[in-house]
């Protein structure tokens, strides 16, 4: 009885101190001339549990959400907000509201109303992804400000125009993964074989690991164990980023052992390349790896493996997921590829440098648009370290500021604001490369590798090899036709897929 009365009593005051919160930001608001937000209507409105158990069922039983809930403007509107766990969680596909959150912060101070701010001040990921740091230690996905500005400063070596623009092993590398394709009409899963391809590529980047070249059938048999407890790791990582607040709730022993064999491995090939650093001499032509330059700079073992774990997590198949869907839209649209094949024919291999890849058009469109209709990651959030405002989603009509309290999130949902018609034009669910040809979308109107200073600092890389990928494939293959009648069925982790993969027909 006593338990049932403490428990009962417990539940009561934090339902009270909820509601006087959310009174004080009420008043705070009106204050500021925001307007209330419209808000998901919840069976449980003031810590929207309905929501989070009913995400949890669909995992257990592995139900694929329908297209519509991915690219259709939500019918609570083009900014709306649900509760996790208390808190707001505001989704948006405001260009105006994103930028407030990458660009342009505004803050608060006390009665004085409303300043500028730098947006590192108001906006972090920190509070949200600490909980992954026993998997990956500190690095530029967990921390915030001058935090986060020293661990980019660490990869910023790593991707120099001078290291990454260095091809000669990728390029000998995706040769061989074309030549080694199933030909003759024999149906291959590309998403696939696309994801091994780009594994072993980060691998080489990131630890300068060469599958291949691994001496012995015990060291390739370790690189094995390694991926696949980094998996595991990476997926209870996600999941305590997923329950939040009730994350240290979950089982820990399983997930900590997996953790200390990624750590392990990673730490012996720090050790290695530490005893046997030598400098690069200014002529060579080998891309240096990250663990090459992270050595440079730091003797700090742990540090080097927890930006070497951010770095696998950032990179591991977000190359492989964008050229796999590429190839799932050029195989059902034929005239495409043949006007791809014809803009590349007669051009030699020795044109195709990394500037030339980024700045071939054909090409571009094509990658520009499969980003355009499937975005690699369905969401860009980030949570508010102090109160502050966003421009747009209150009131009624939806043009009124939007009051955010400290602790609340904004994310942008990057596929409805990748399908808006004022922008990409009528036929927005259709592939049509020629498109960017007349289009210039705005900074913040499209956001395939992010926005602001947390803007992807890979992304030419990957754009470069992607376009090289591509015009191999283009040169060297007649046609790509689909196997699979089904439509594009999002599959969500870390990047949004295609659940049924990328079956196709080589010729």
């Amino acid at each position: 009885m006593i338990v049932l009365l403490t428990l009962a009593a417990t539940a009561i005051a934090i339902i009270f101190r909820h509601a006087l919160l959310r009174w004080r930001y009420r008043a705070r608001a009106r204050s500021l001339g925001c307007q209330p937000i419209r808000y998901y209507p919840h069976w449980d409105p003031v810590f929207g549990t309905d929501v989070l158990f009913g995400t949890i069922i669909n995992m257990l039983l592995k139900r694929k959400p329908p297209q519509n809930v991915f690219w259709d403007e939500p019918p609570y509107g083009k900014t709306y907000a649900t509760l996790n766990q208390g808190r707001d969680w505001i989704t948006t596909v405001e260009p105006e509201n994103i930028e407030a959150i990458f660009g342009k912060a505004v803050s608060l101070t006390g009665d004085d109303g409303i300043k500028g701010s730098r947006t590192e001040e108001v906006w972090g990921n920190a509070p949200l992804r600490s909980v992954m740091e026993p998997f990956c230690g500190k690095g530029f996905i967990t921390t915030d400000g001058k935090e986060w500005q020293h661990y980019r400063n660490l990869l910023k070596p790593s991707f120099v125009k001078a290291n990454v623009s260095e091809m000669s092993w990728f390029k000998a590398a995706a040769s061989d993964f074309v030549a080694n394709l199933p030909k003759n009409n024999q149906t291959v899963d590309m998403s696939q074989r696309l994801d091994q391809f780009f594994l072993n590529v980060s691998l080489n980047f990131l630890l300068g690991i060469r599958k291949e070249q691994e001496s012995t059938a015990m060291d390739q048999l370790a690189v094995e164990e390694f991926l696949q407890a980094f998996h595991e790791a990476e997926m209870g990582a996600g999941m305590r980023v997923f329950f939040g607040r009730l994350g240290p709730l979950l089982p820990r022993k399983k997930w900590m052992q997996v953790c200390e064999k990624v750590h392990s491995f990673v730490d012996g090939r720090v050790r290695q390349a530490m005893q046997s650093q030598q400098p690069y001499p200014p002529s060579a032509k080998p891309i240096k790896s990250l663990l090459h330059n992270l050595t440079t700079q730091t003797s700090d073992v742990q540090e080097i493996r927890s930006q070497v774990i951010h770095g696998i997590m950032a990179s591991q198949d977000t190359t492989s997921v964008l050229l796999s869907n590429t190839i799932f839209l050029l195989s059902r649209h034929a005239w495409a590829w043949d006007h791809l094949r014809s803009e590349i024919k007669g051009i030699p291999p020795e044109y195709w440098t990394f500037e030339a890849l980024l700045n071939f058009k054909p090409v571009r469109n094509i990658l520009f648009e499969t980003l355009r209709l499937y975005p690699v990651f369905r969401i860009l959030g980030r949570q508010a370290l102090q109160d502050t405002v966003i421009p747009l989603g209150g009131g009624k009509s939806g043009t009124h500021p939007v009051f955010v309290a400290r602790g609340s999130s904004v994310a942008a949902n990057i596929f409805p604001l990748h399908r808006n018609k004022h922008i990409f034009g009528e036929d927005v669910g259709s592939f049509r490369p020629a498109r960017w040809e007349a289009i210039r979308p705005k900074r913040w109107e499209f956001l395939p590798f992010g926005g602001g200073q947390r803007q992807c600092v890979g992304k030419d890389k990957a754009l470069a090899e992607a376009s090289y990928m591509l015009v191999l494939l283009a040169s060297q293959l007649t046609a790509i036709q689909s196997r699979d009648d089904r439509d594009w069925t999002p599959q969500v982790k870390l990047t949004v897929r295609n659940a049924n993969g990328s079956l196709v027909a080589l010729g």
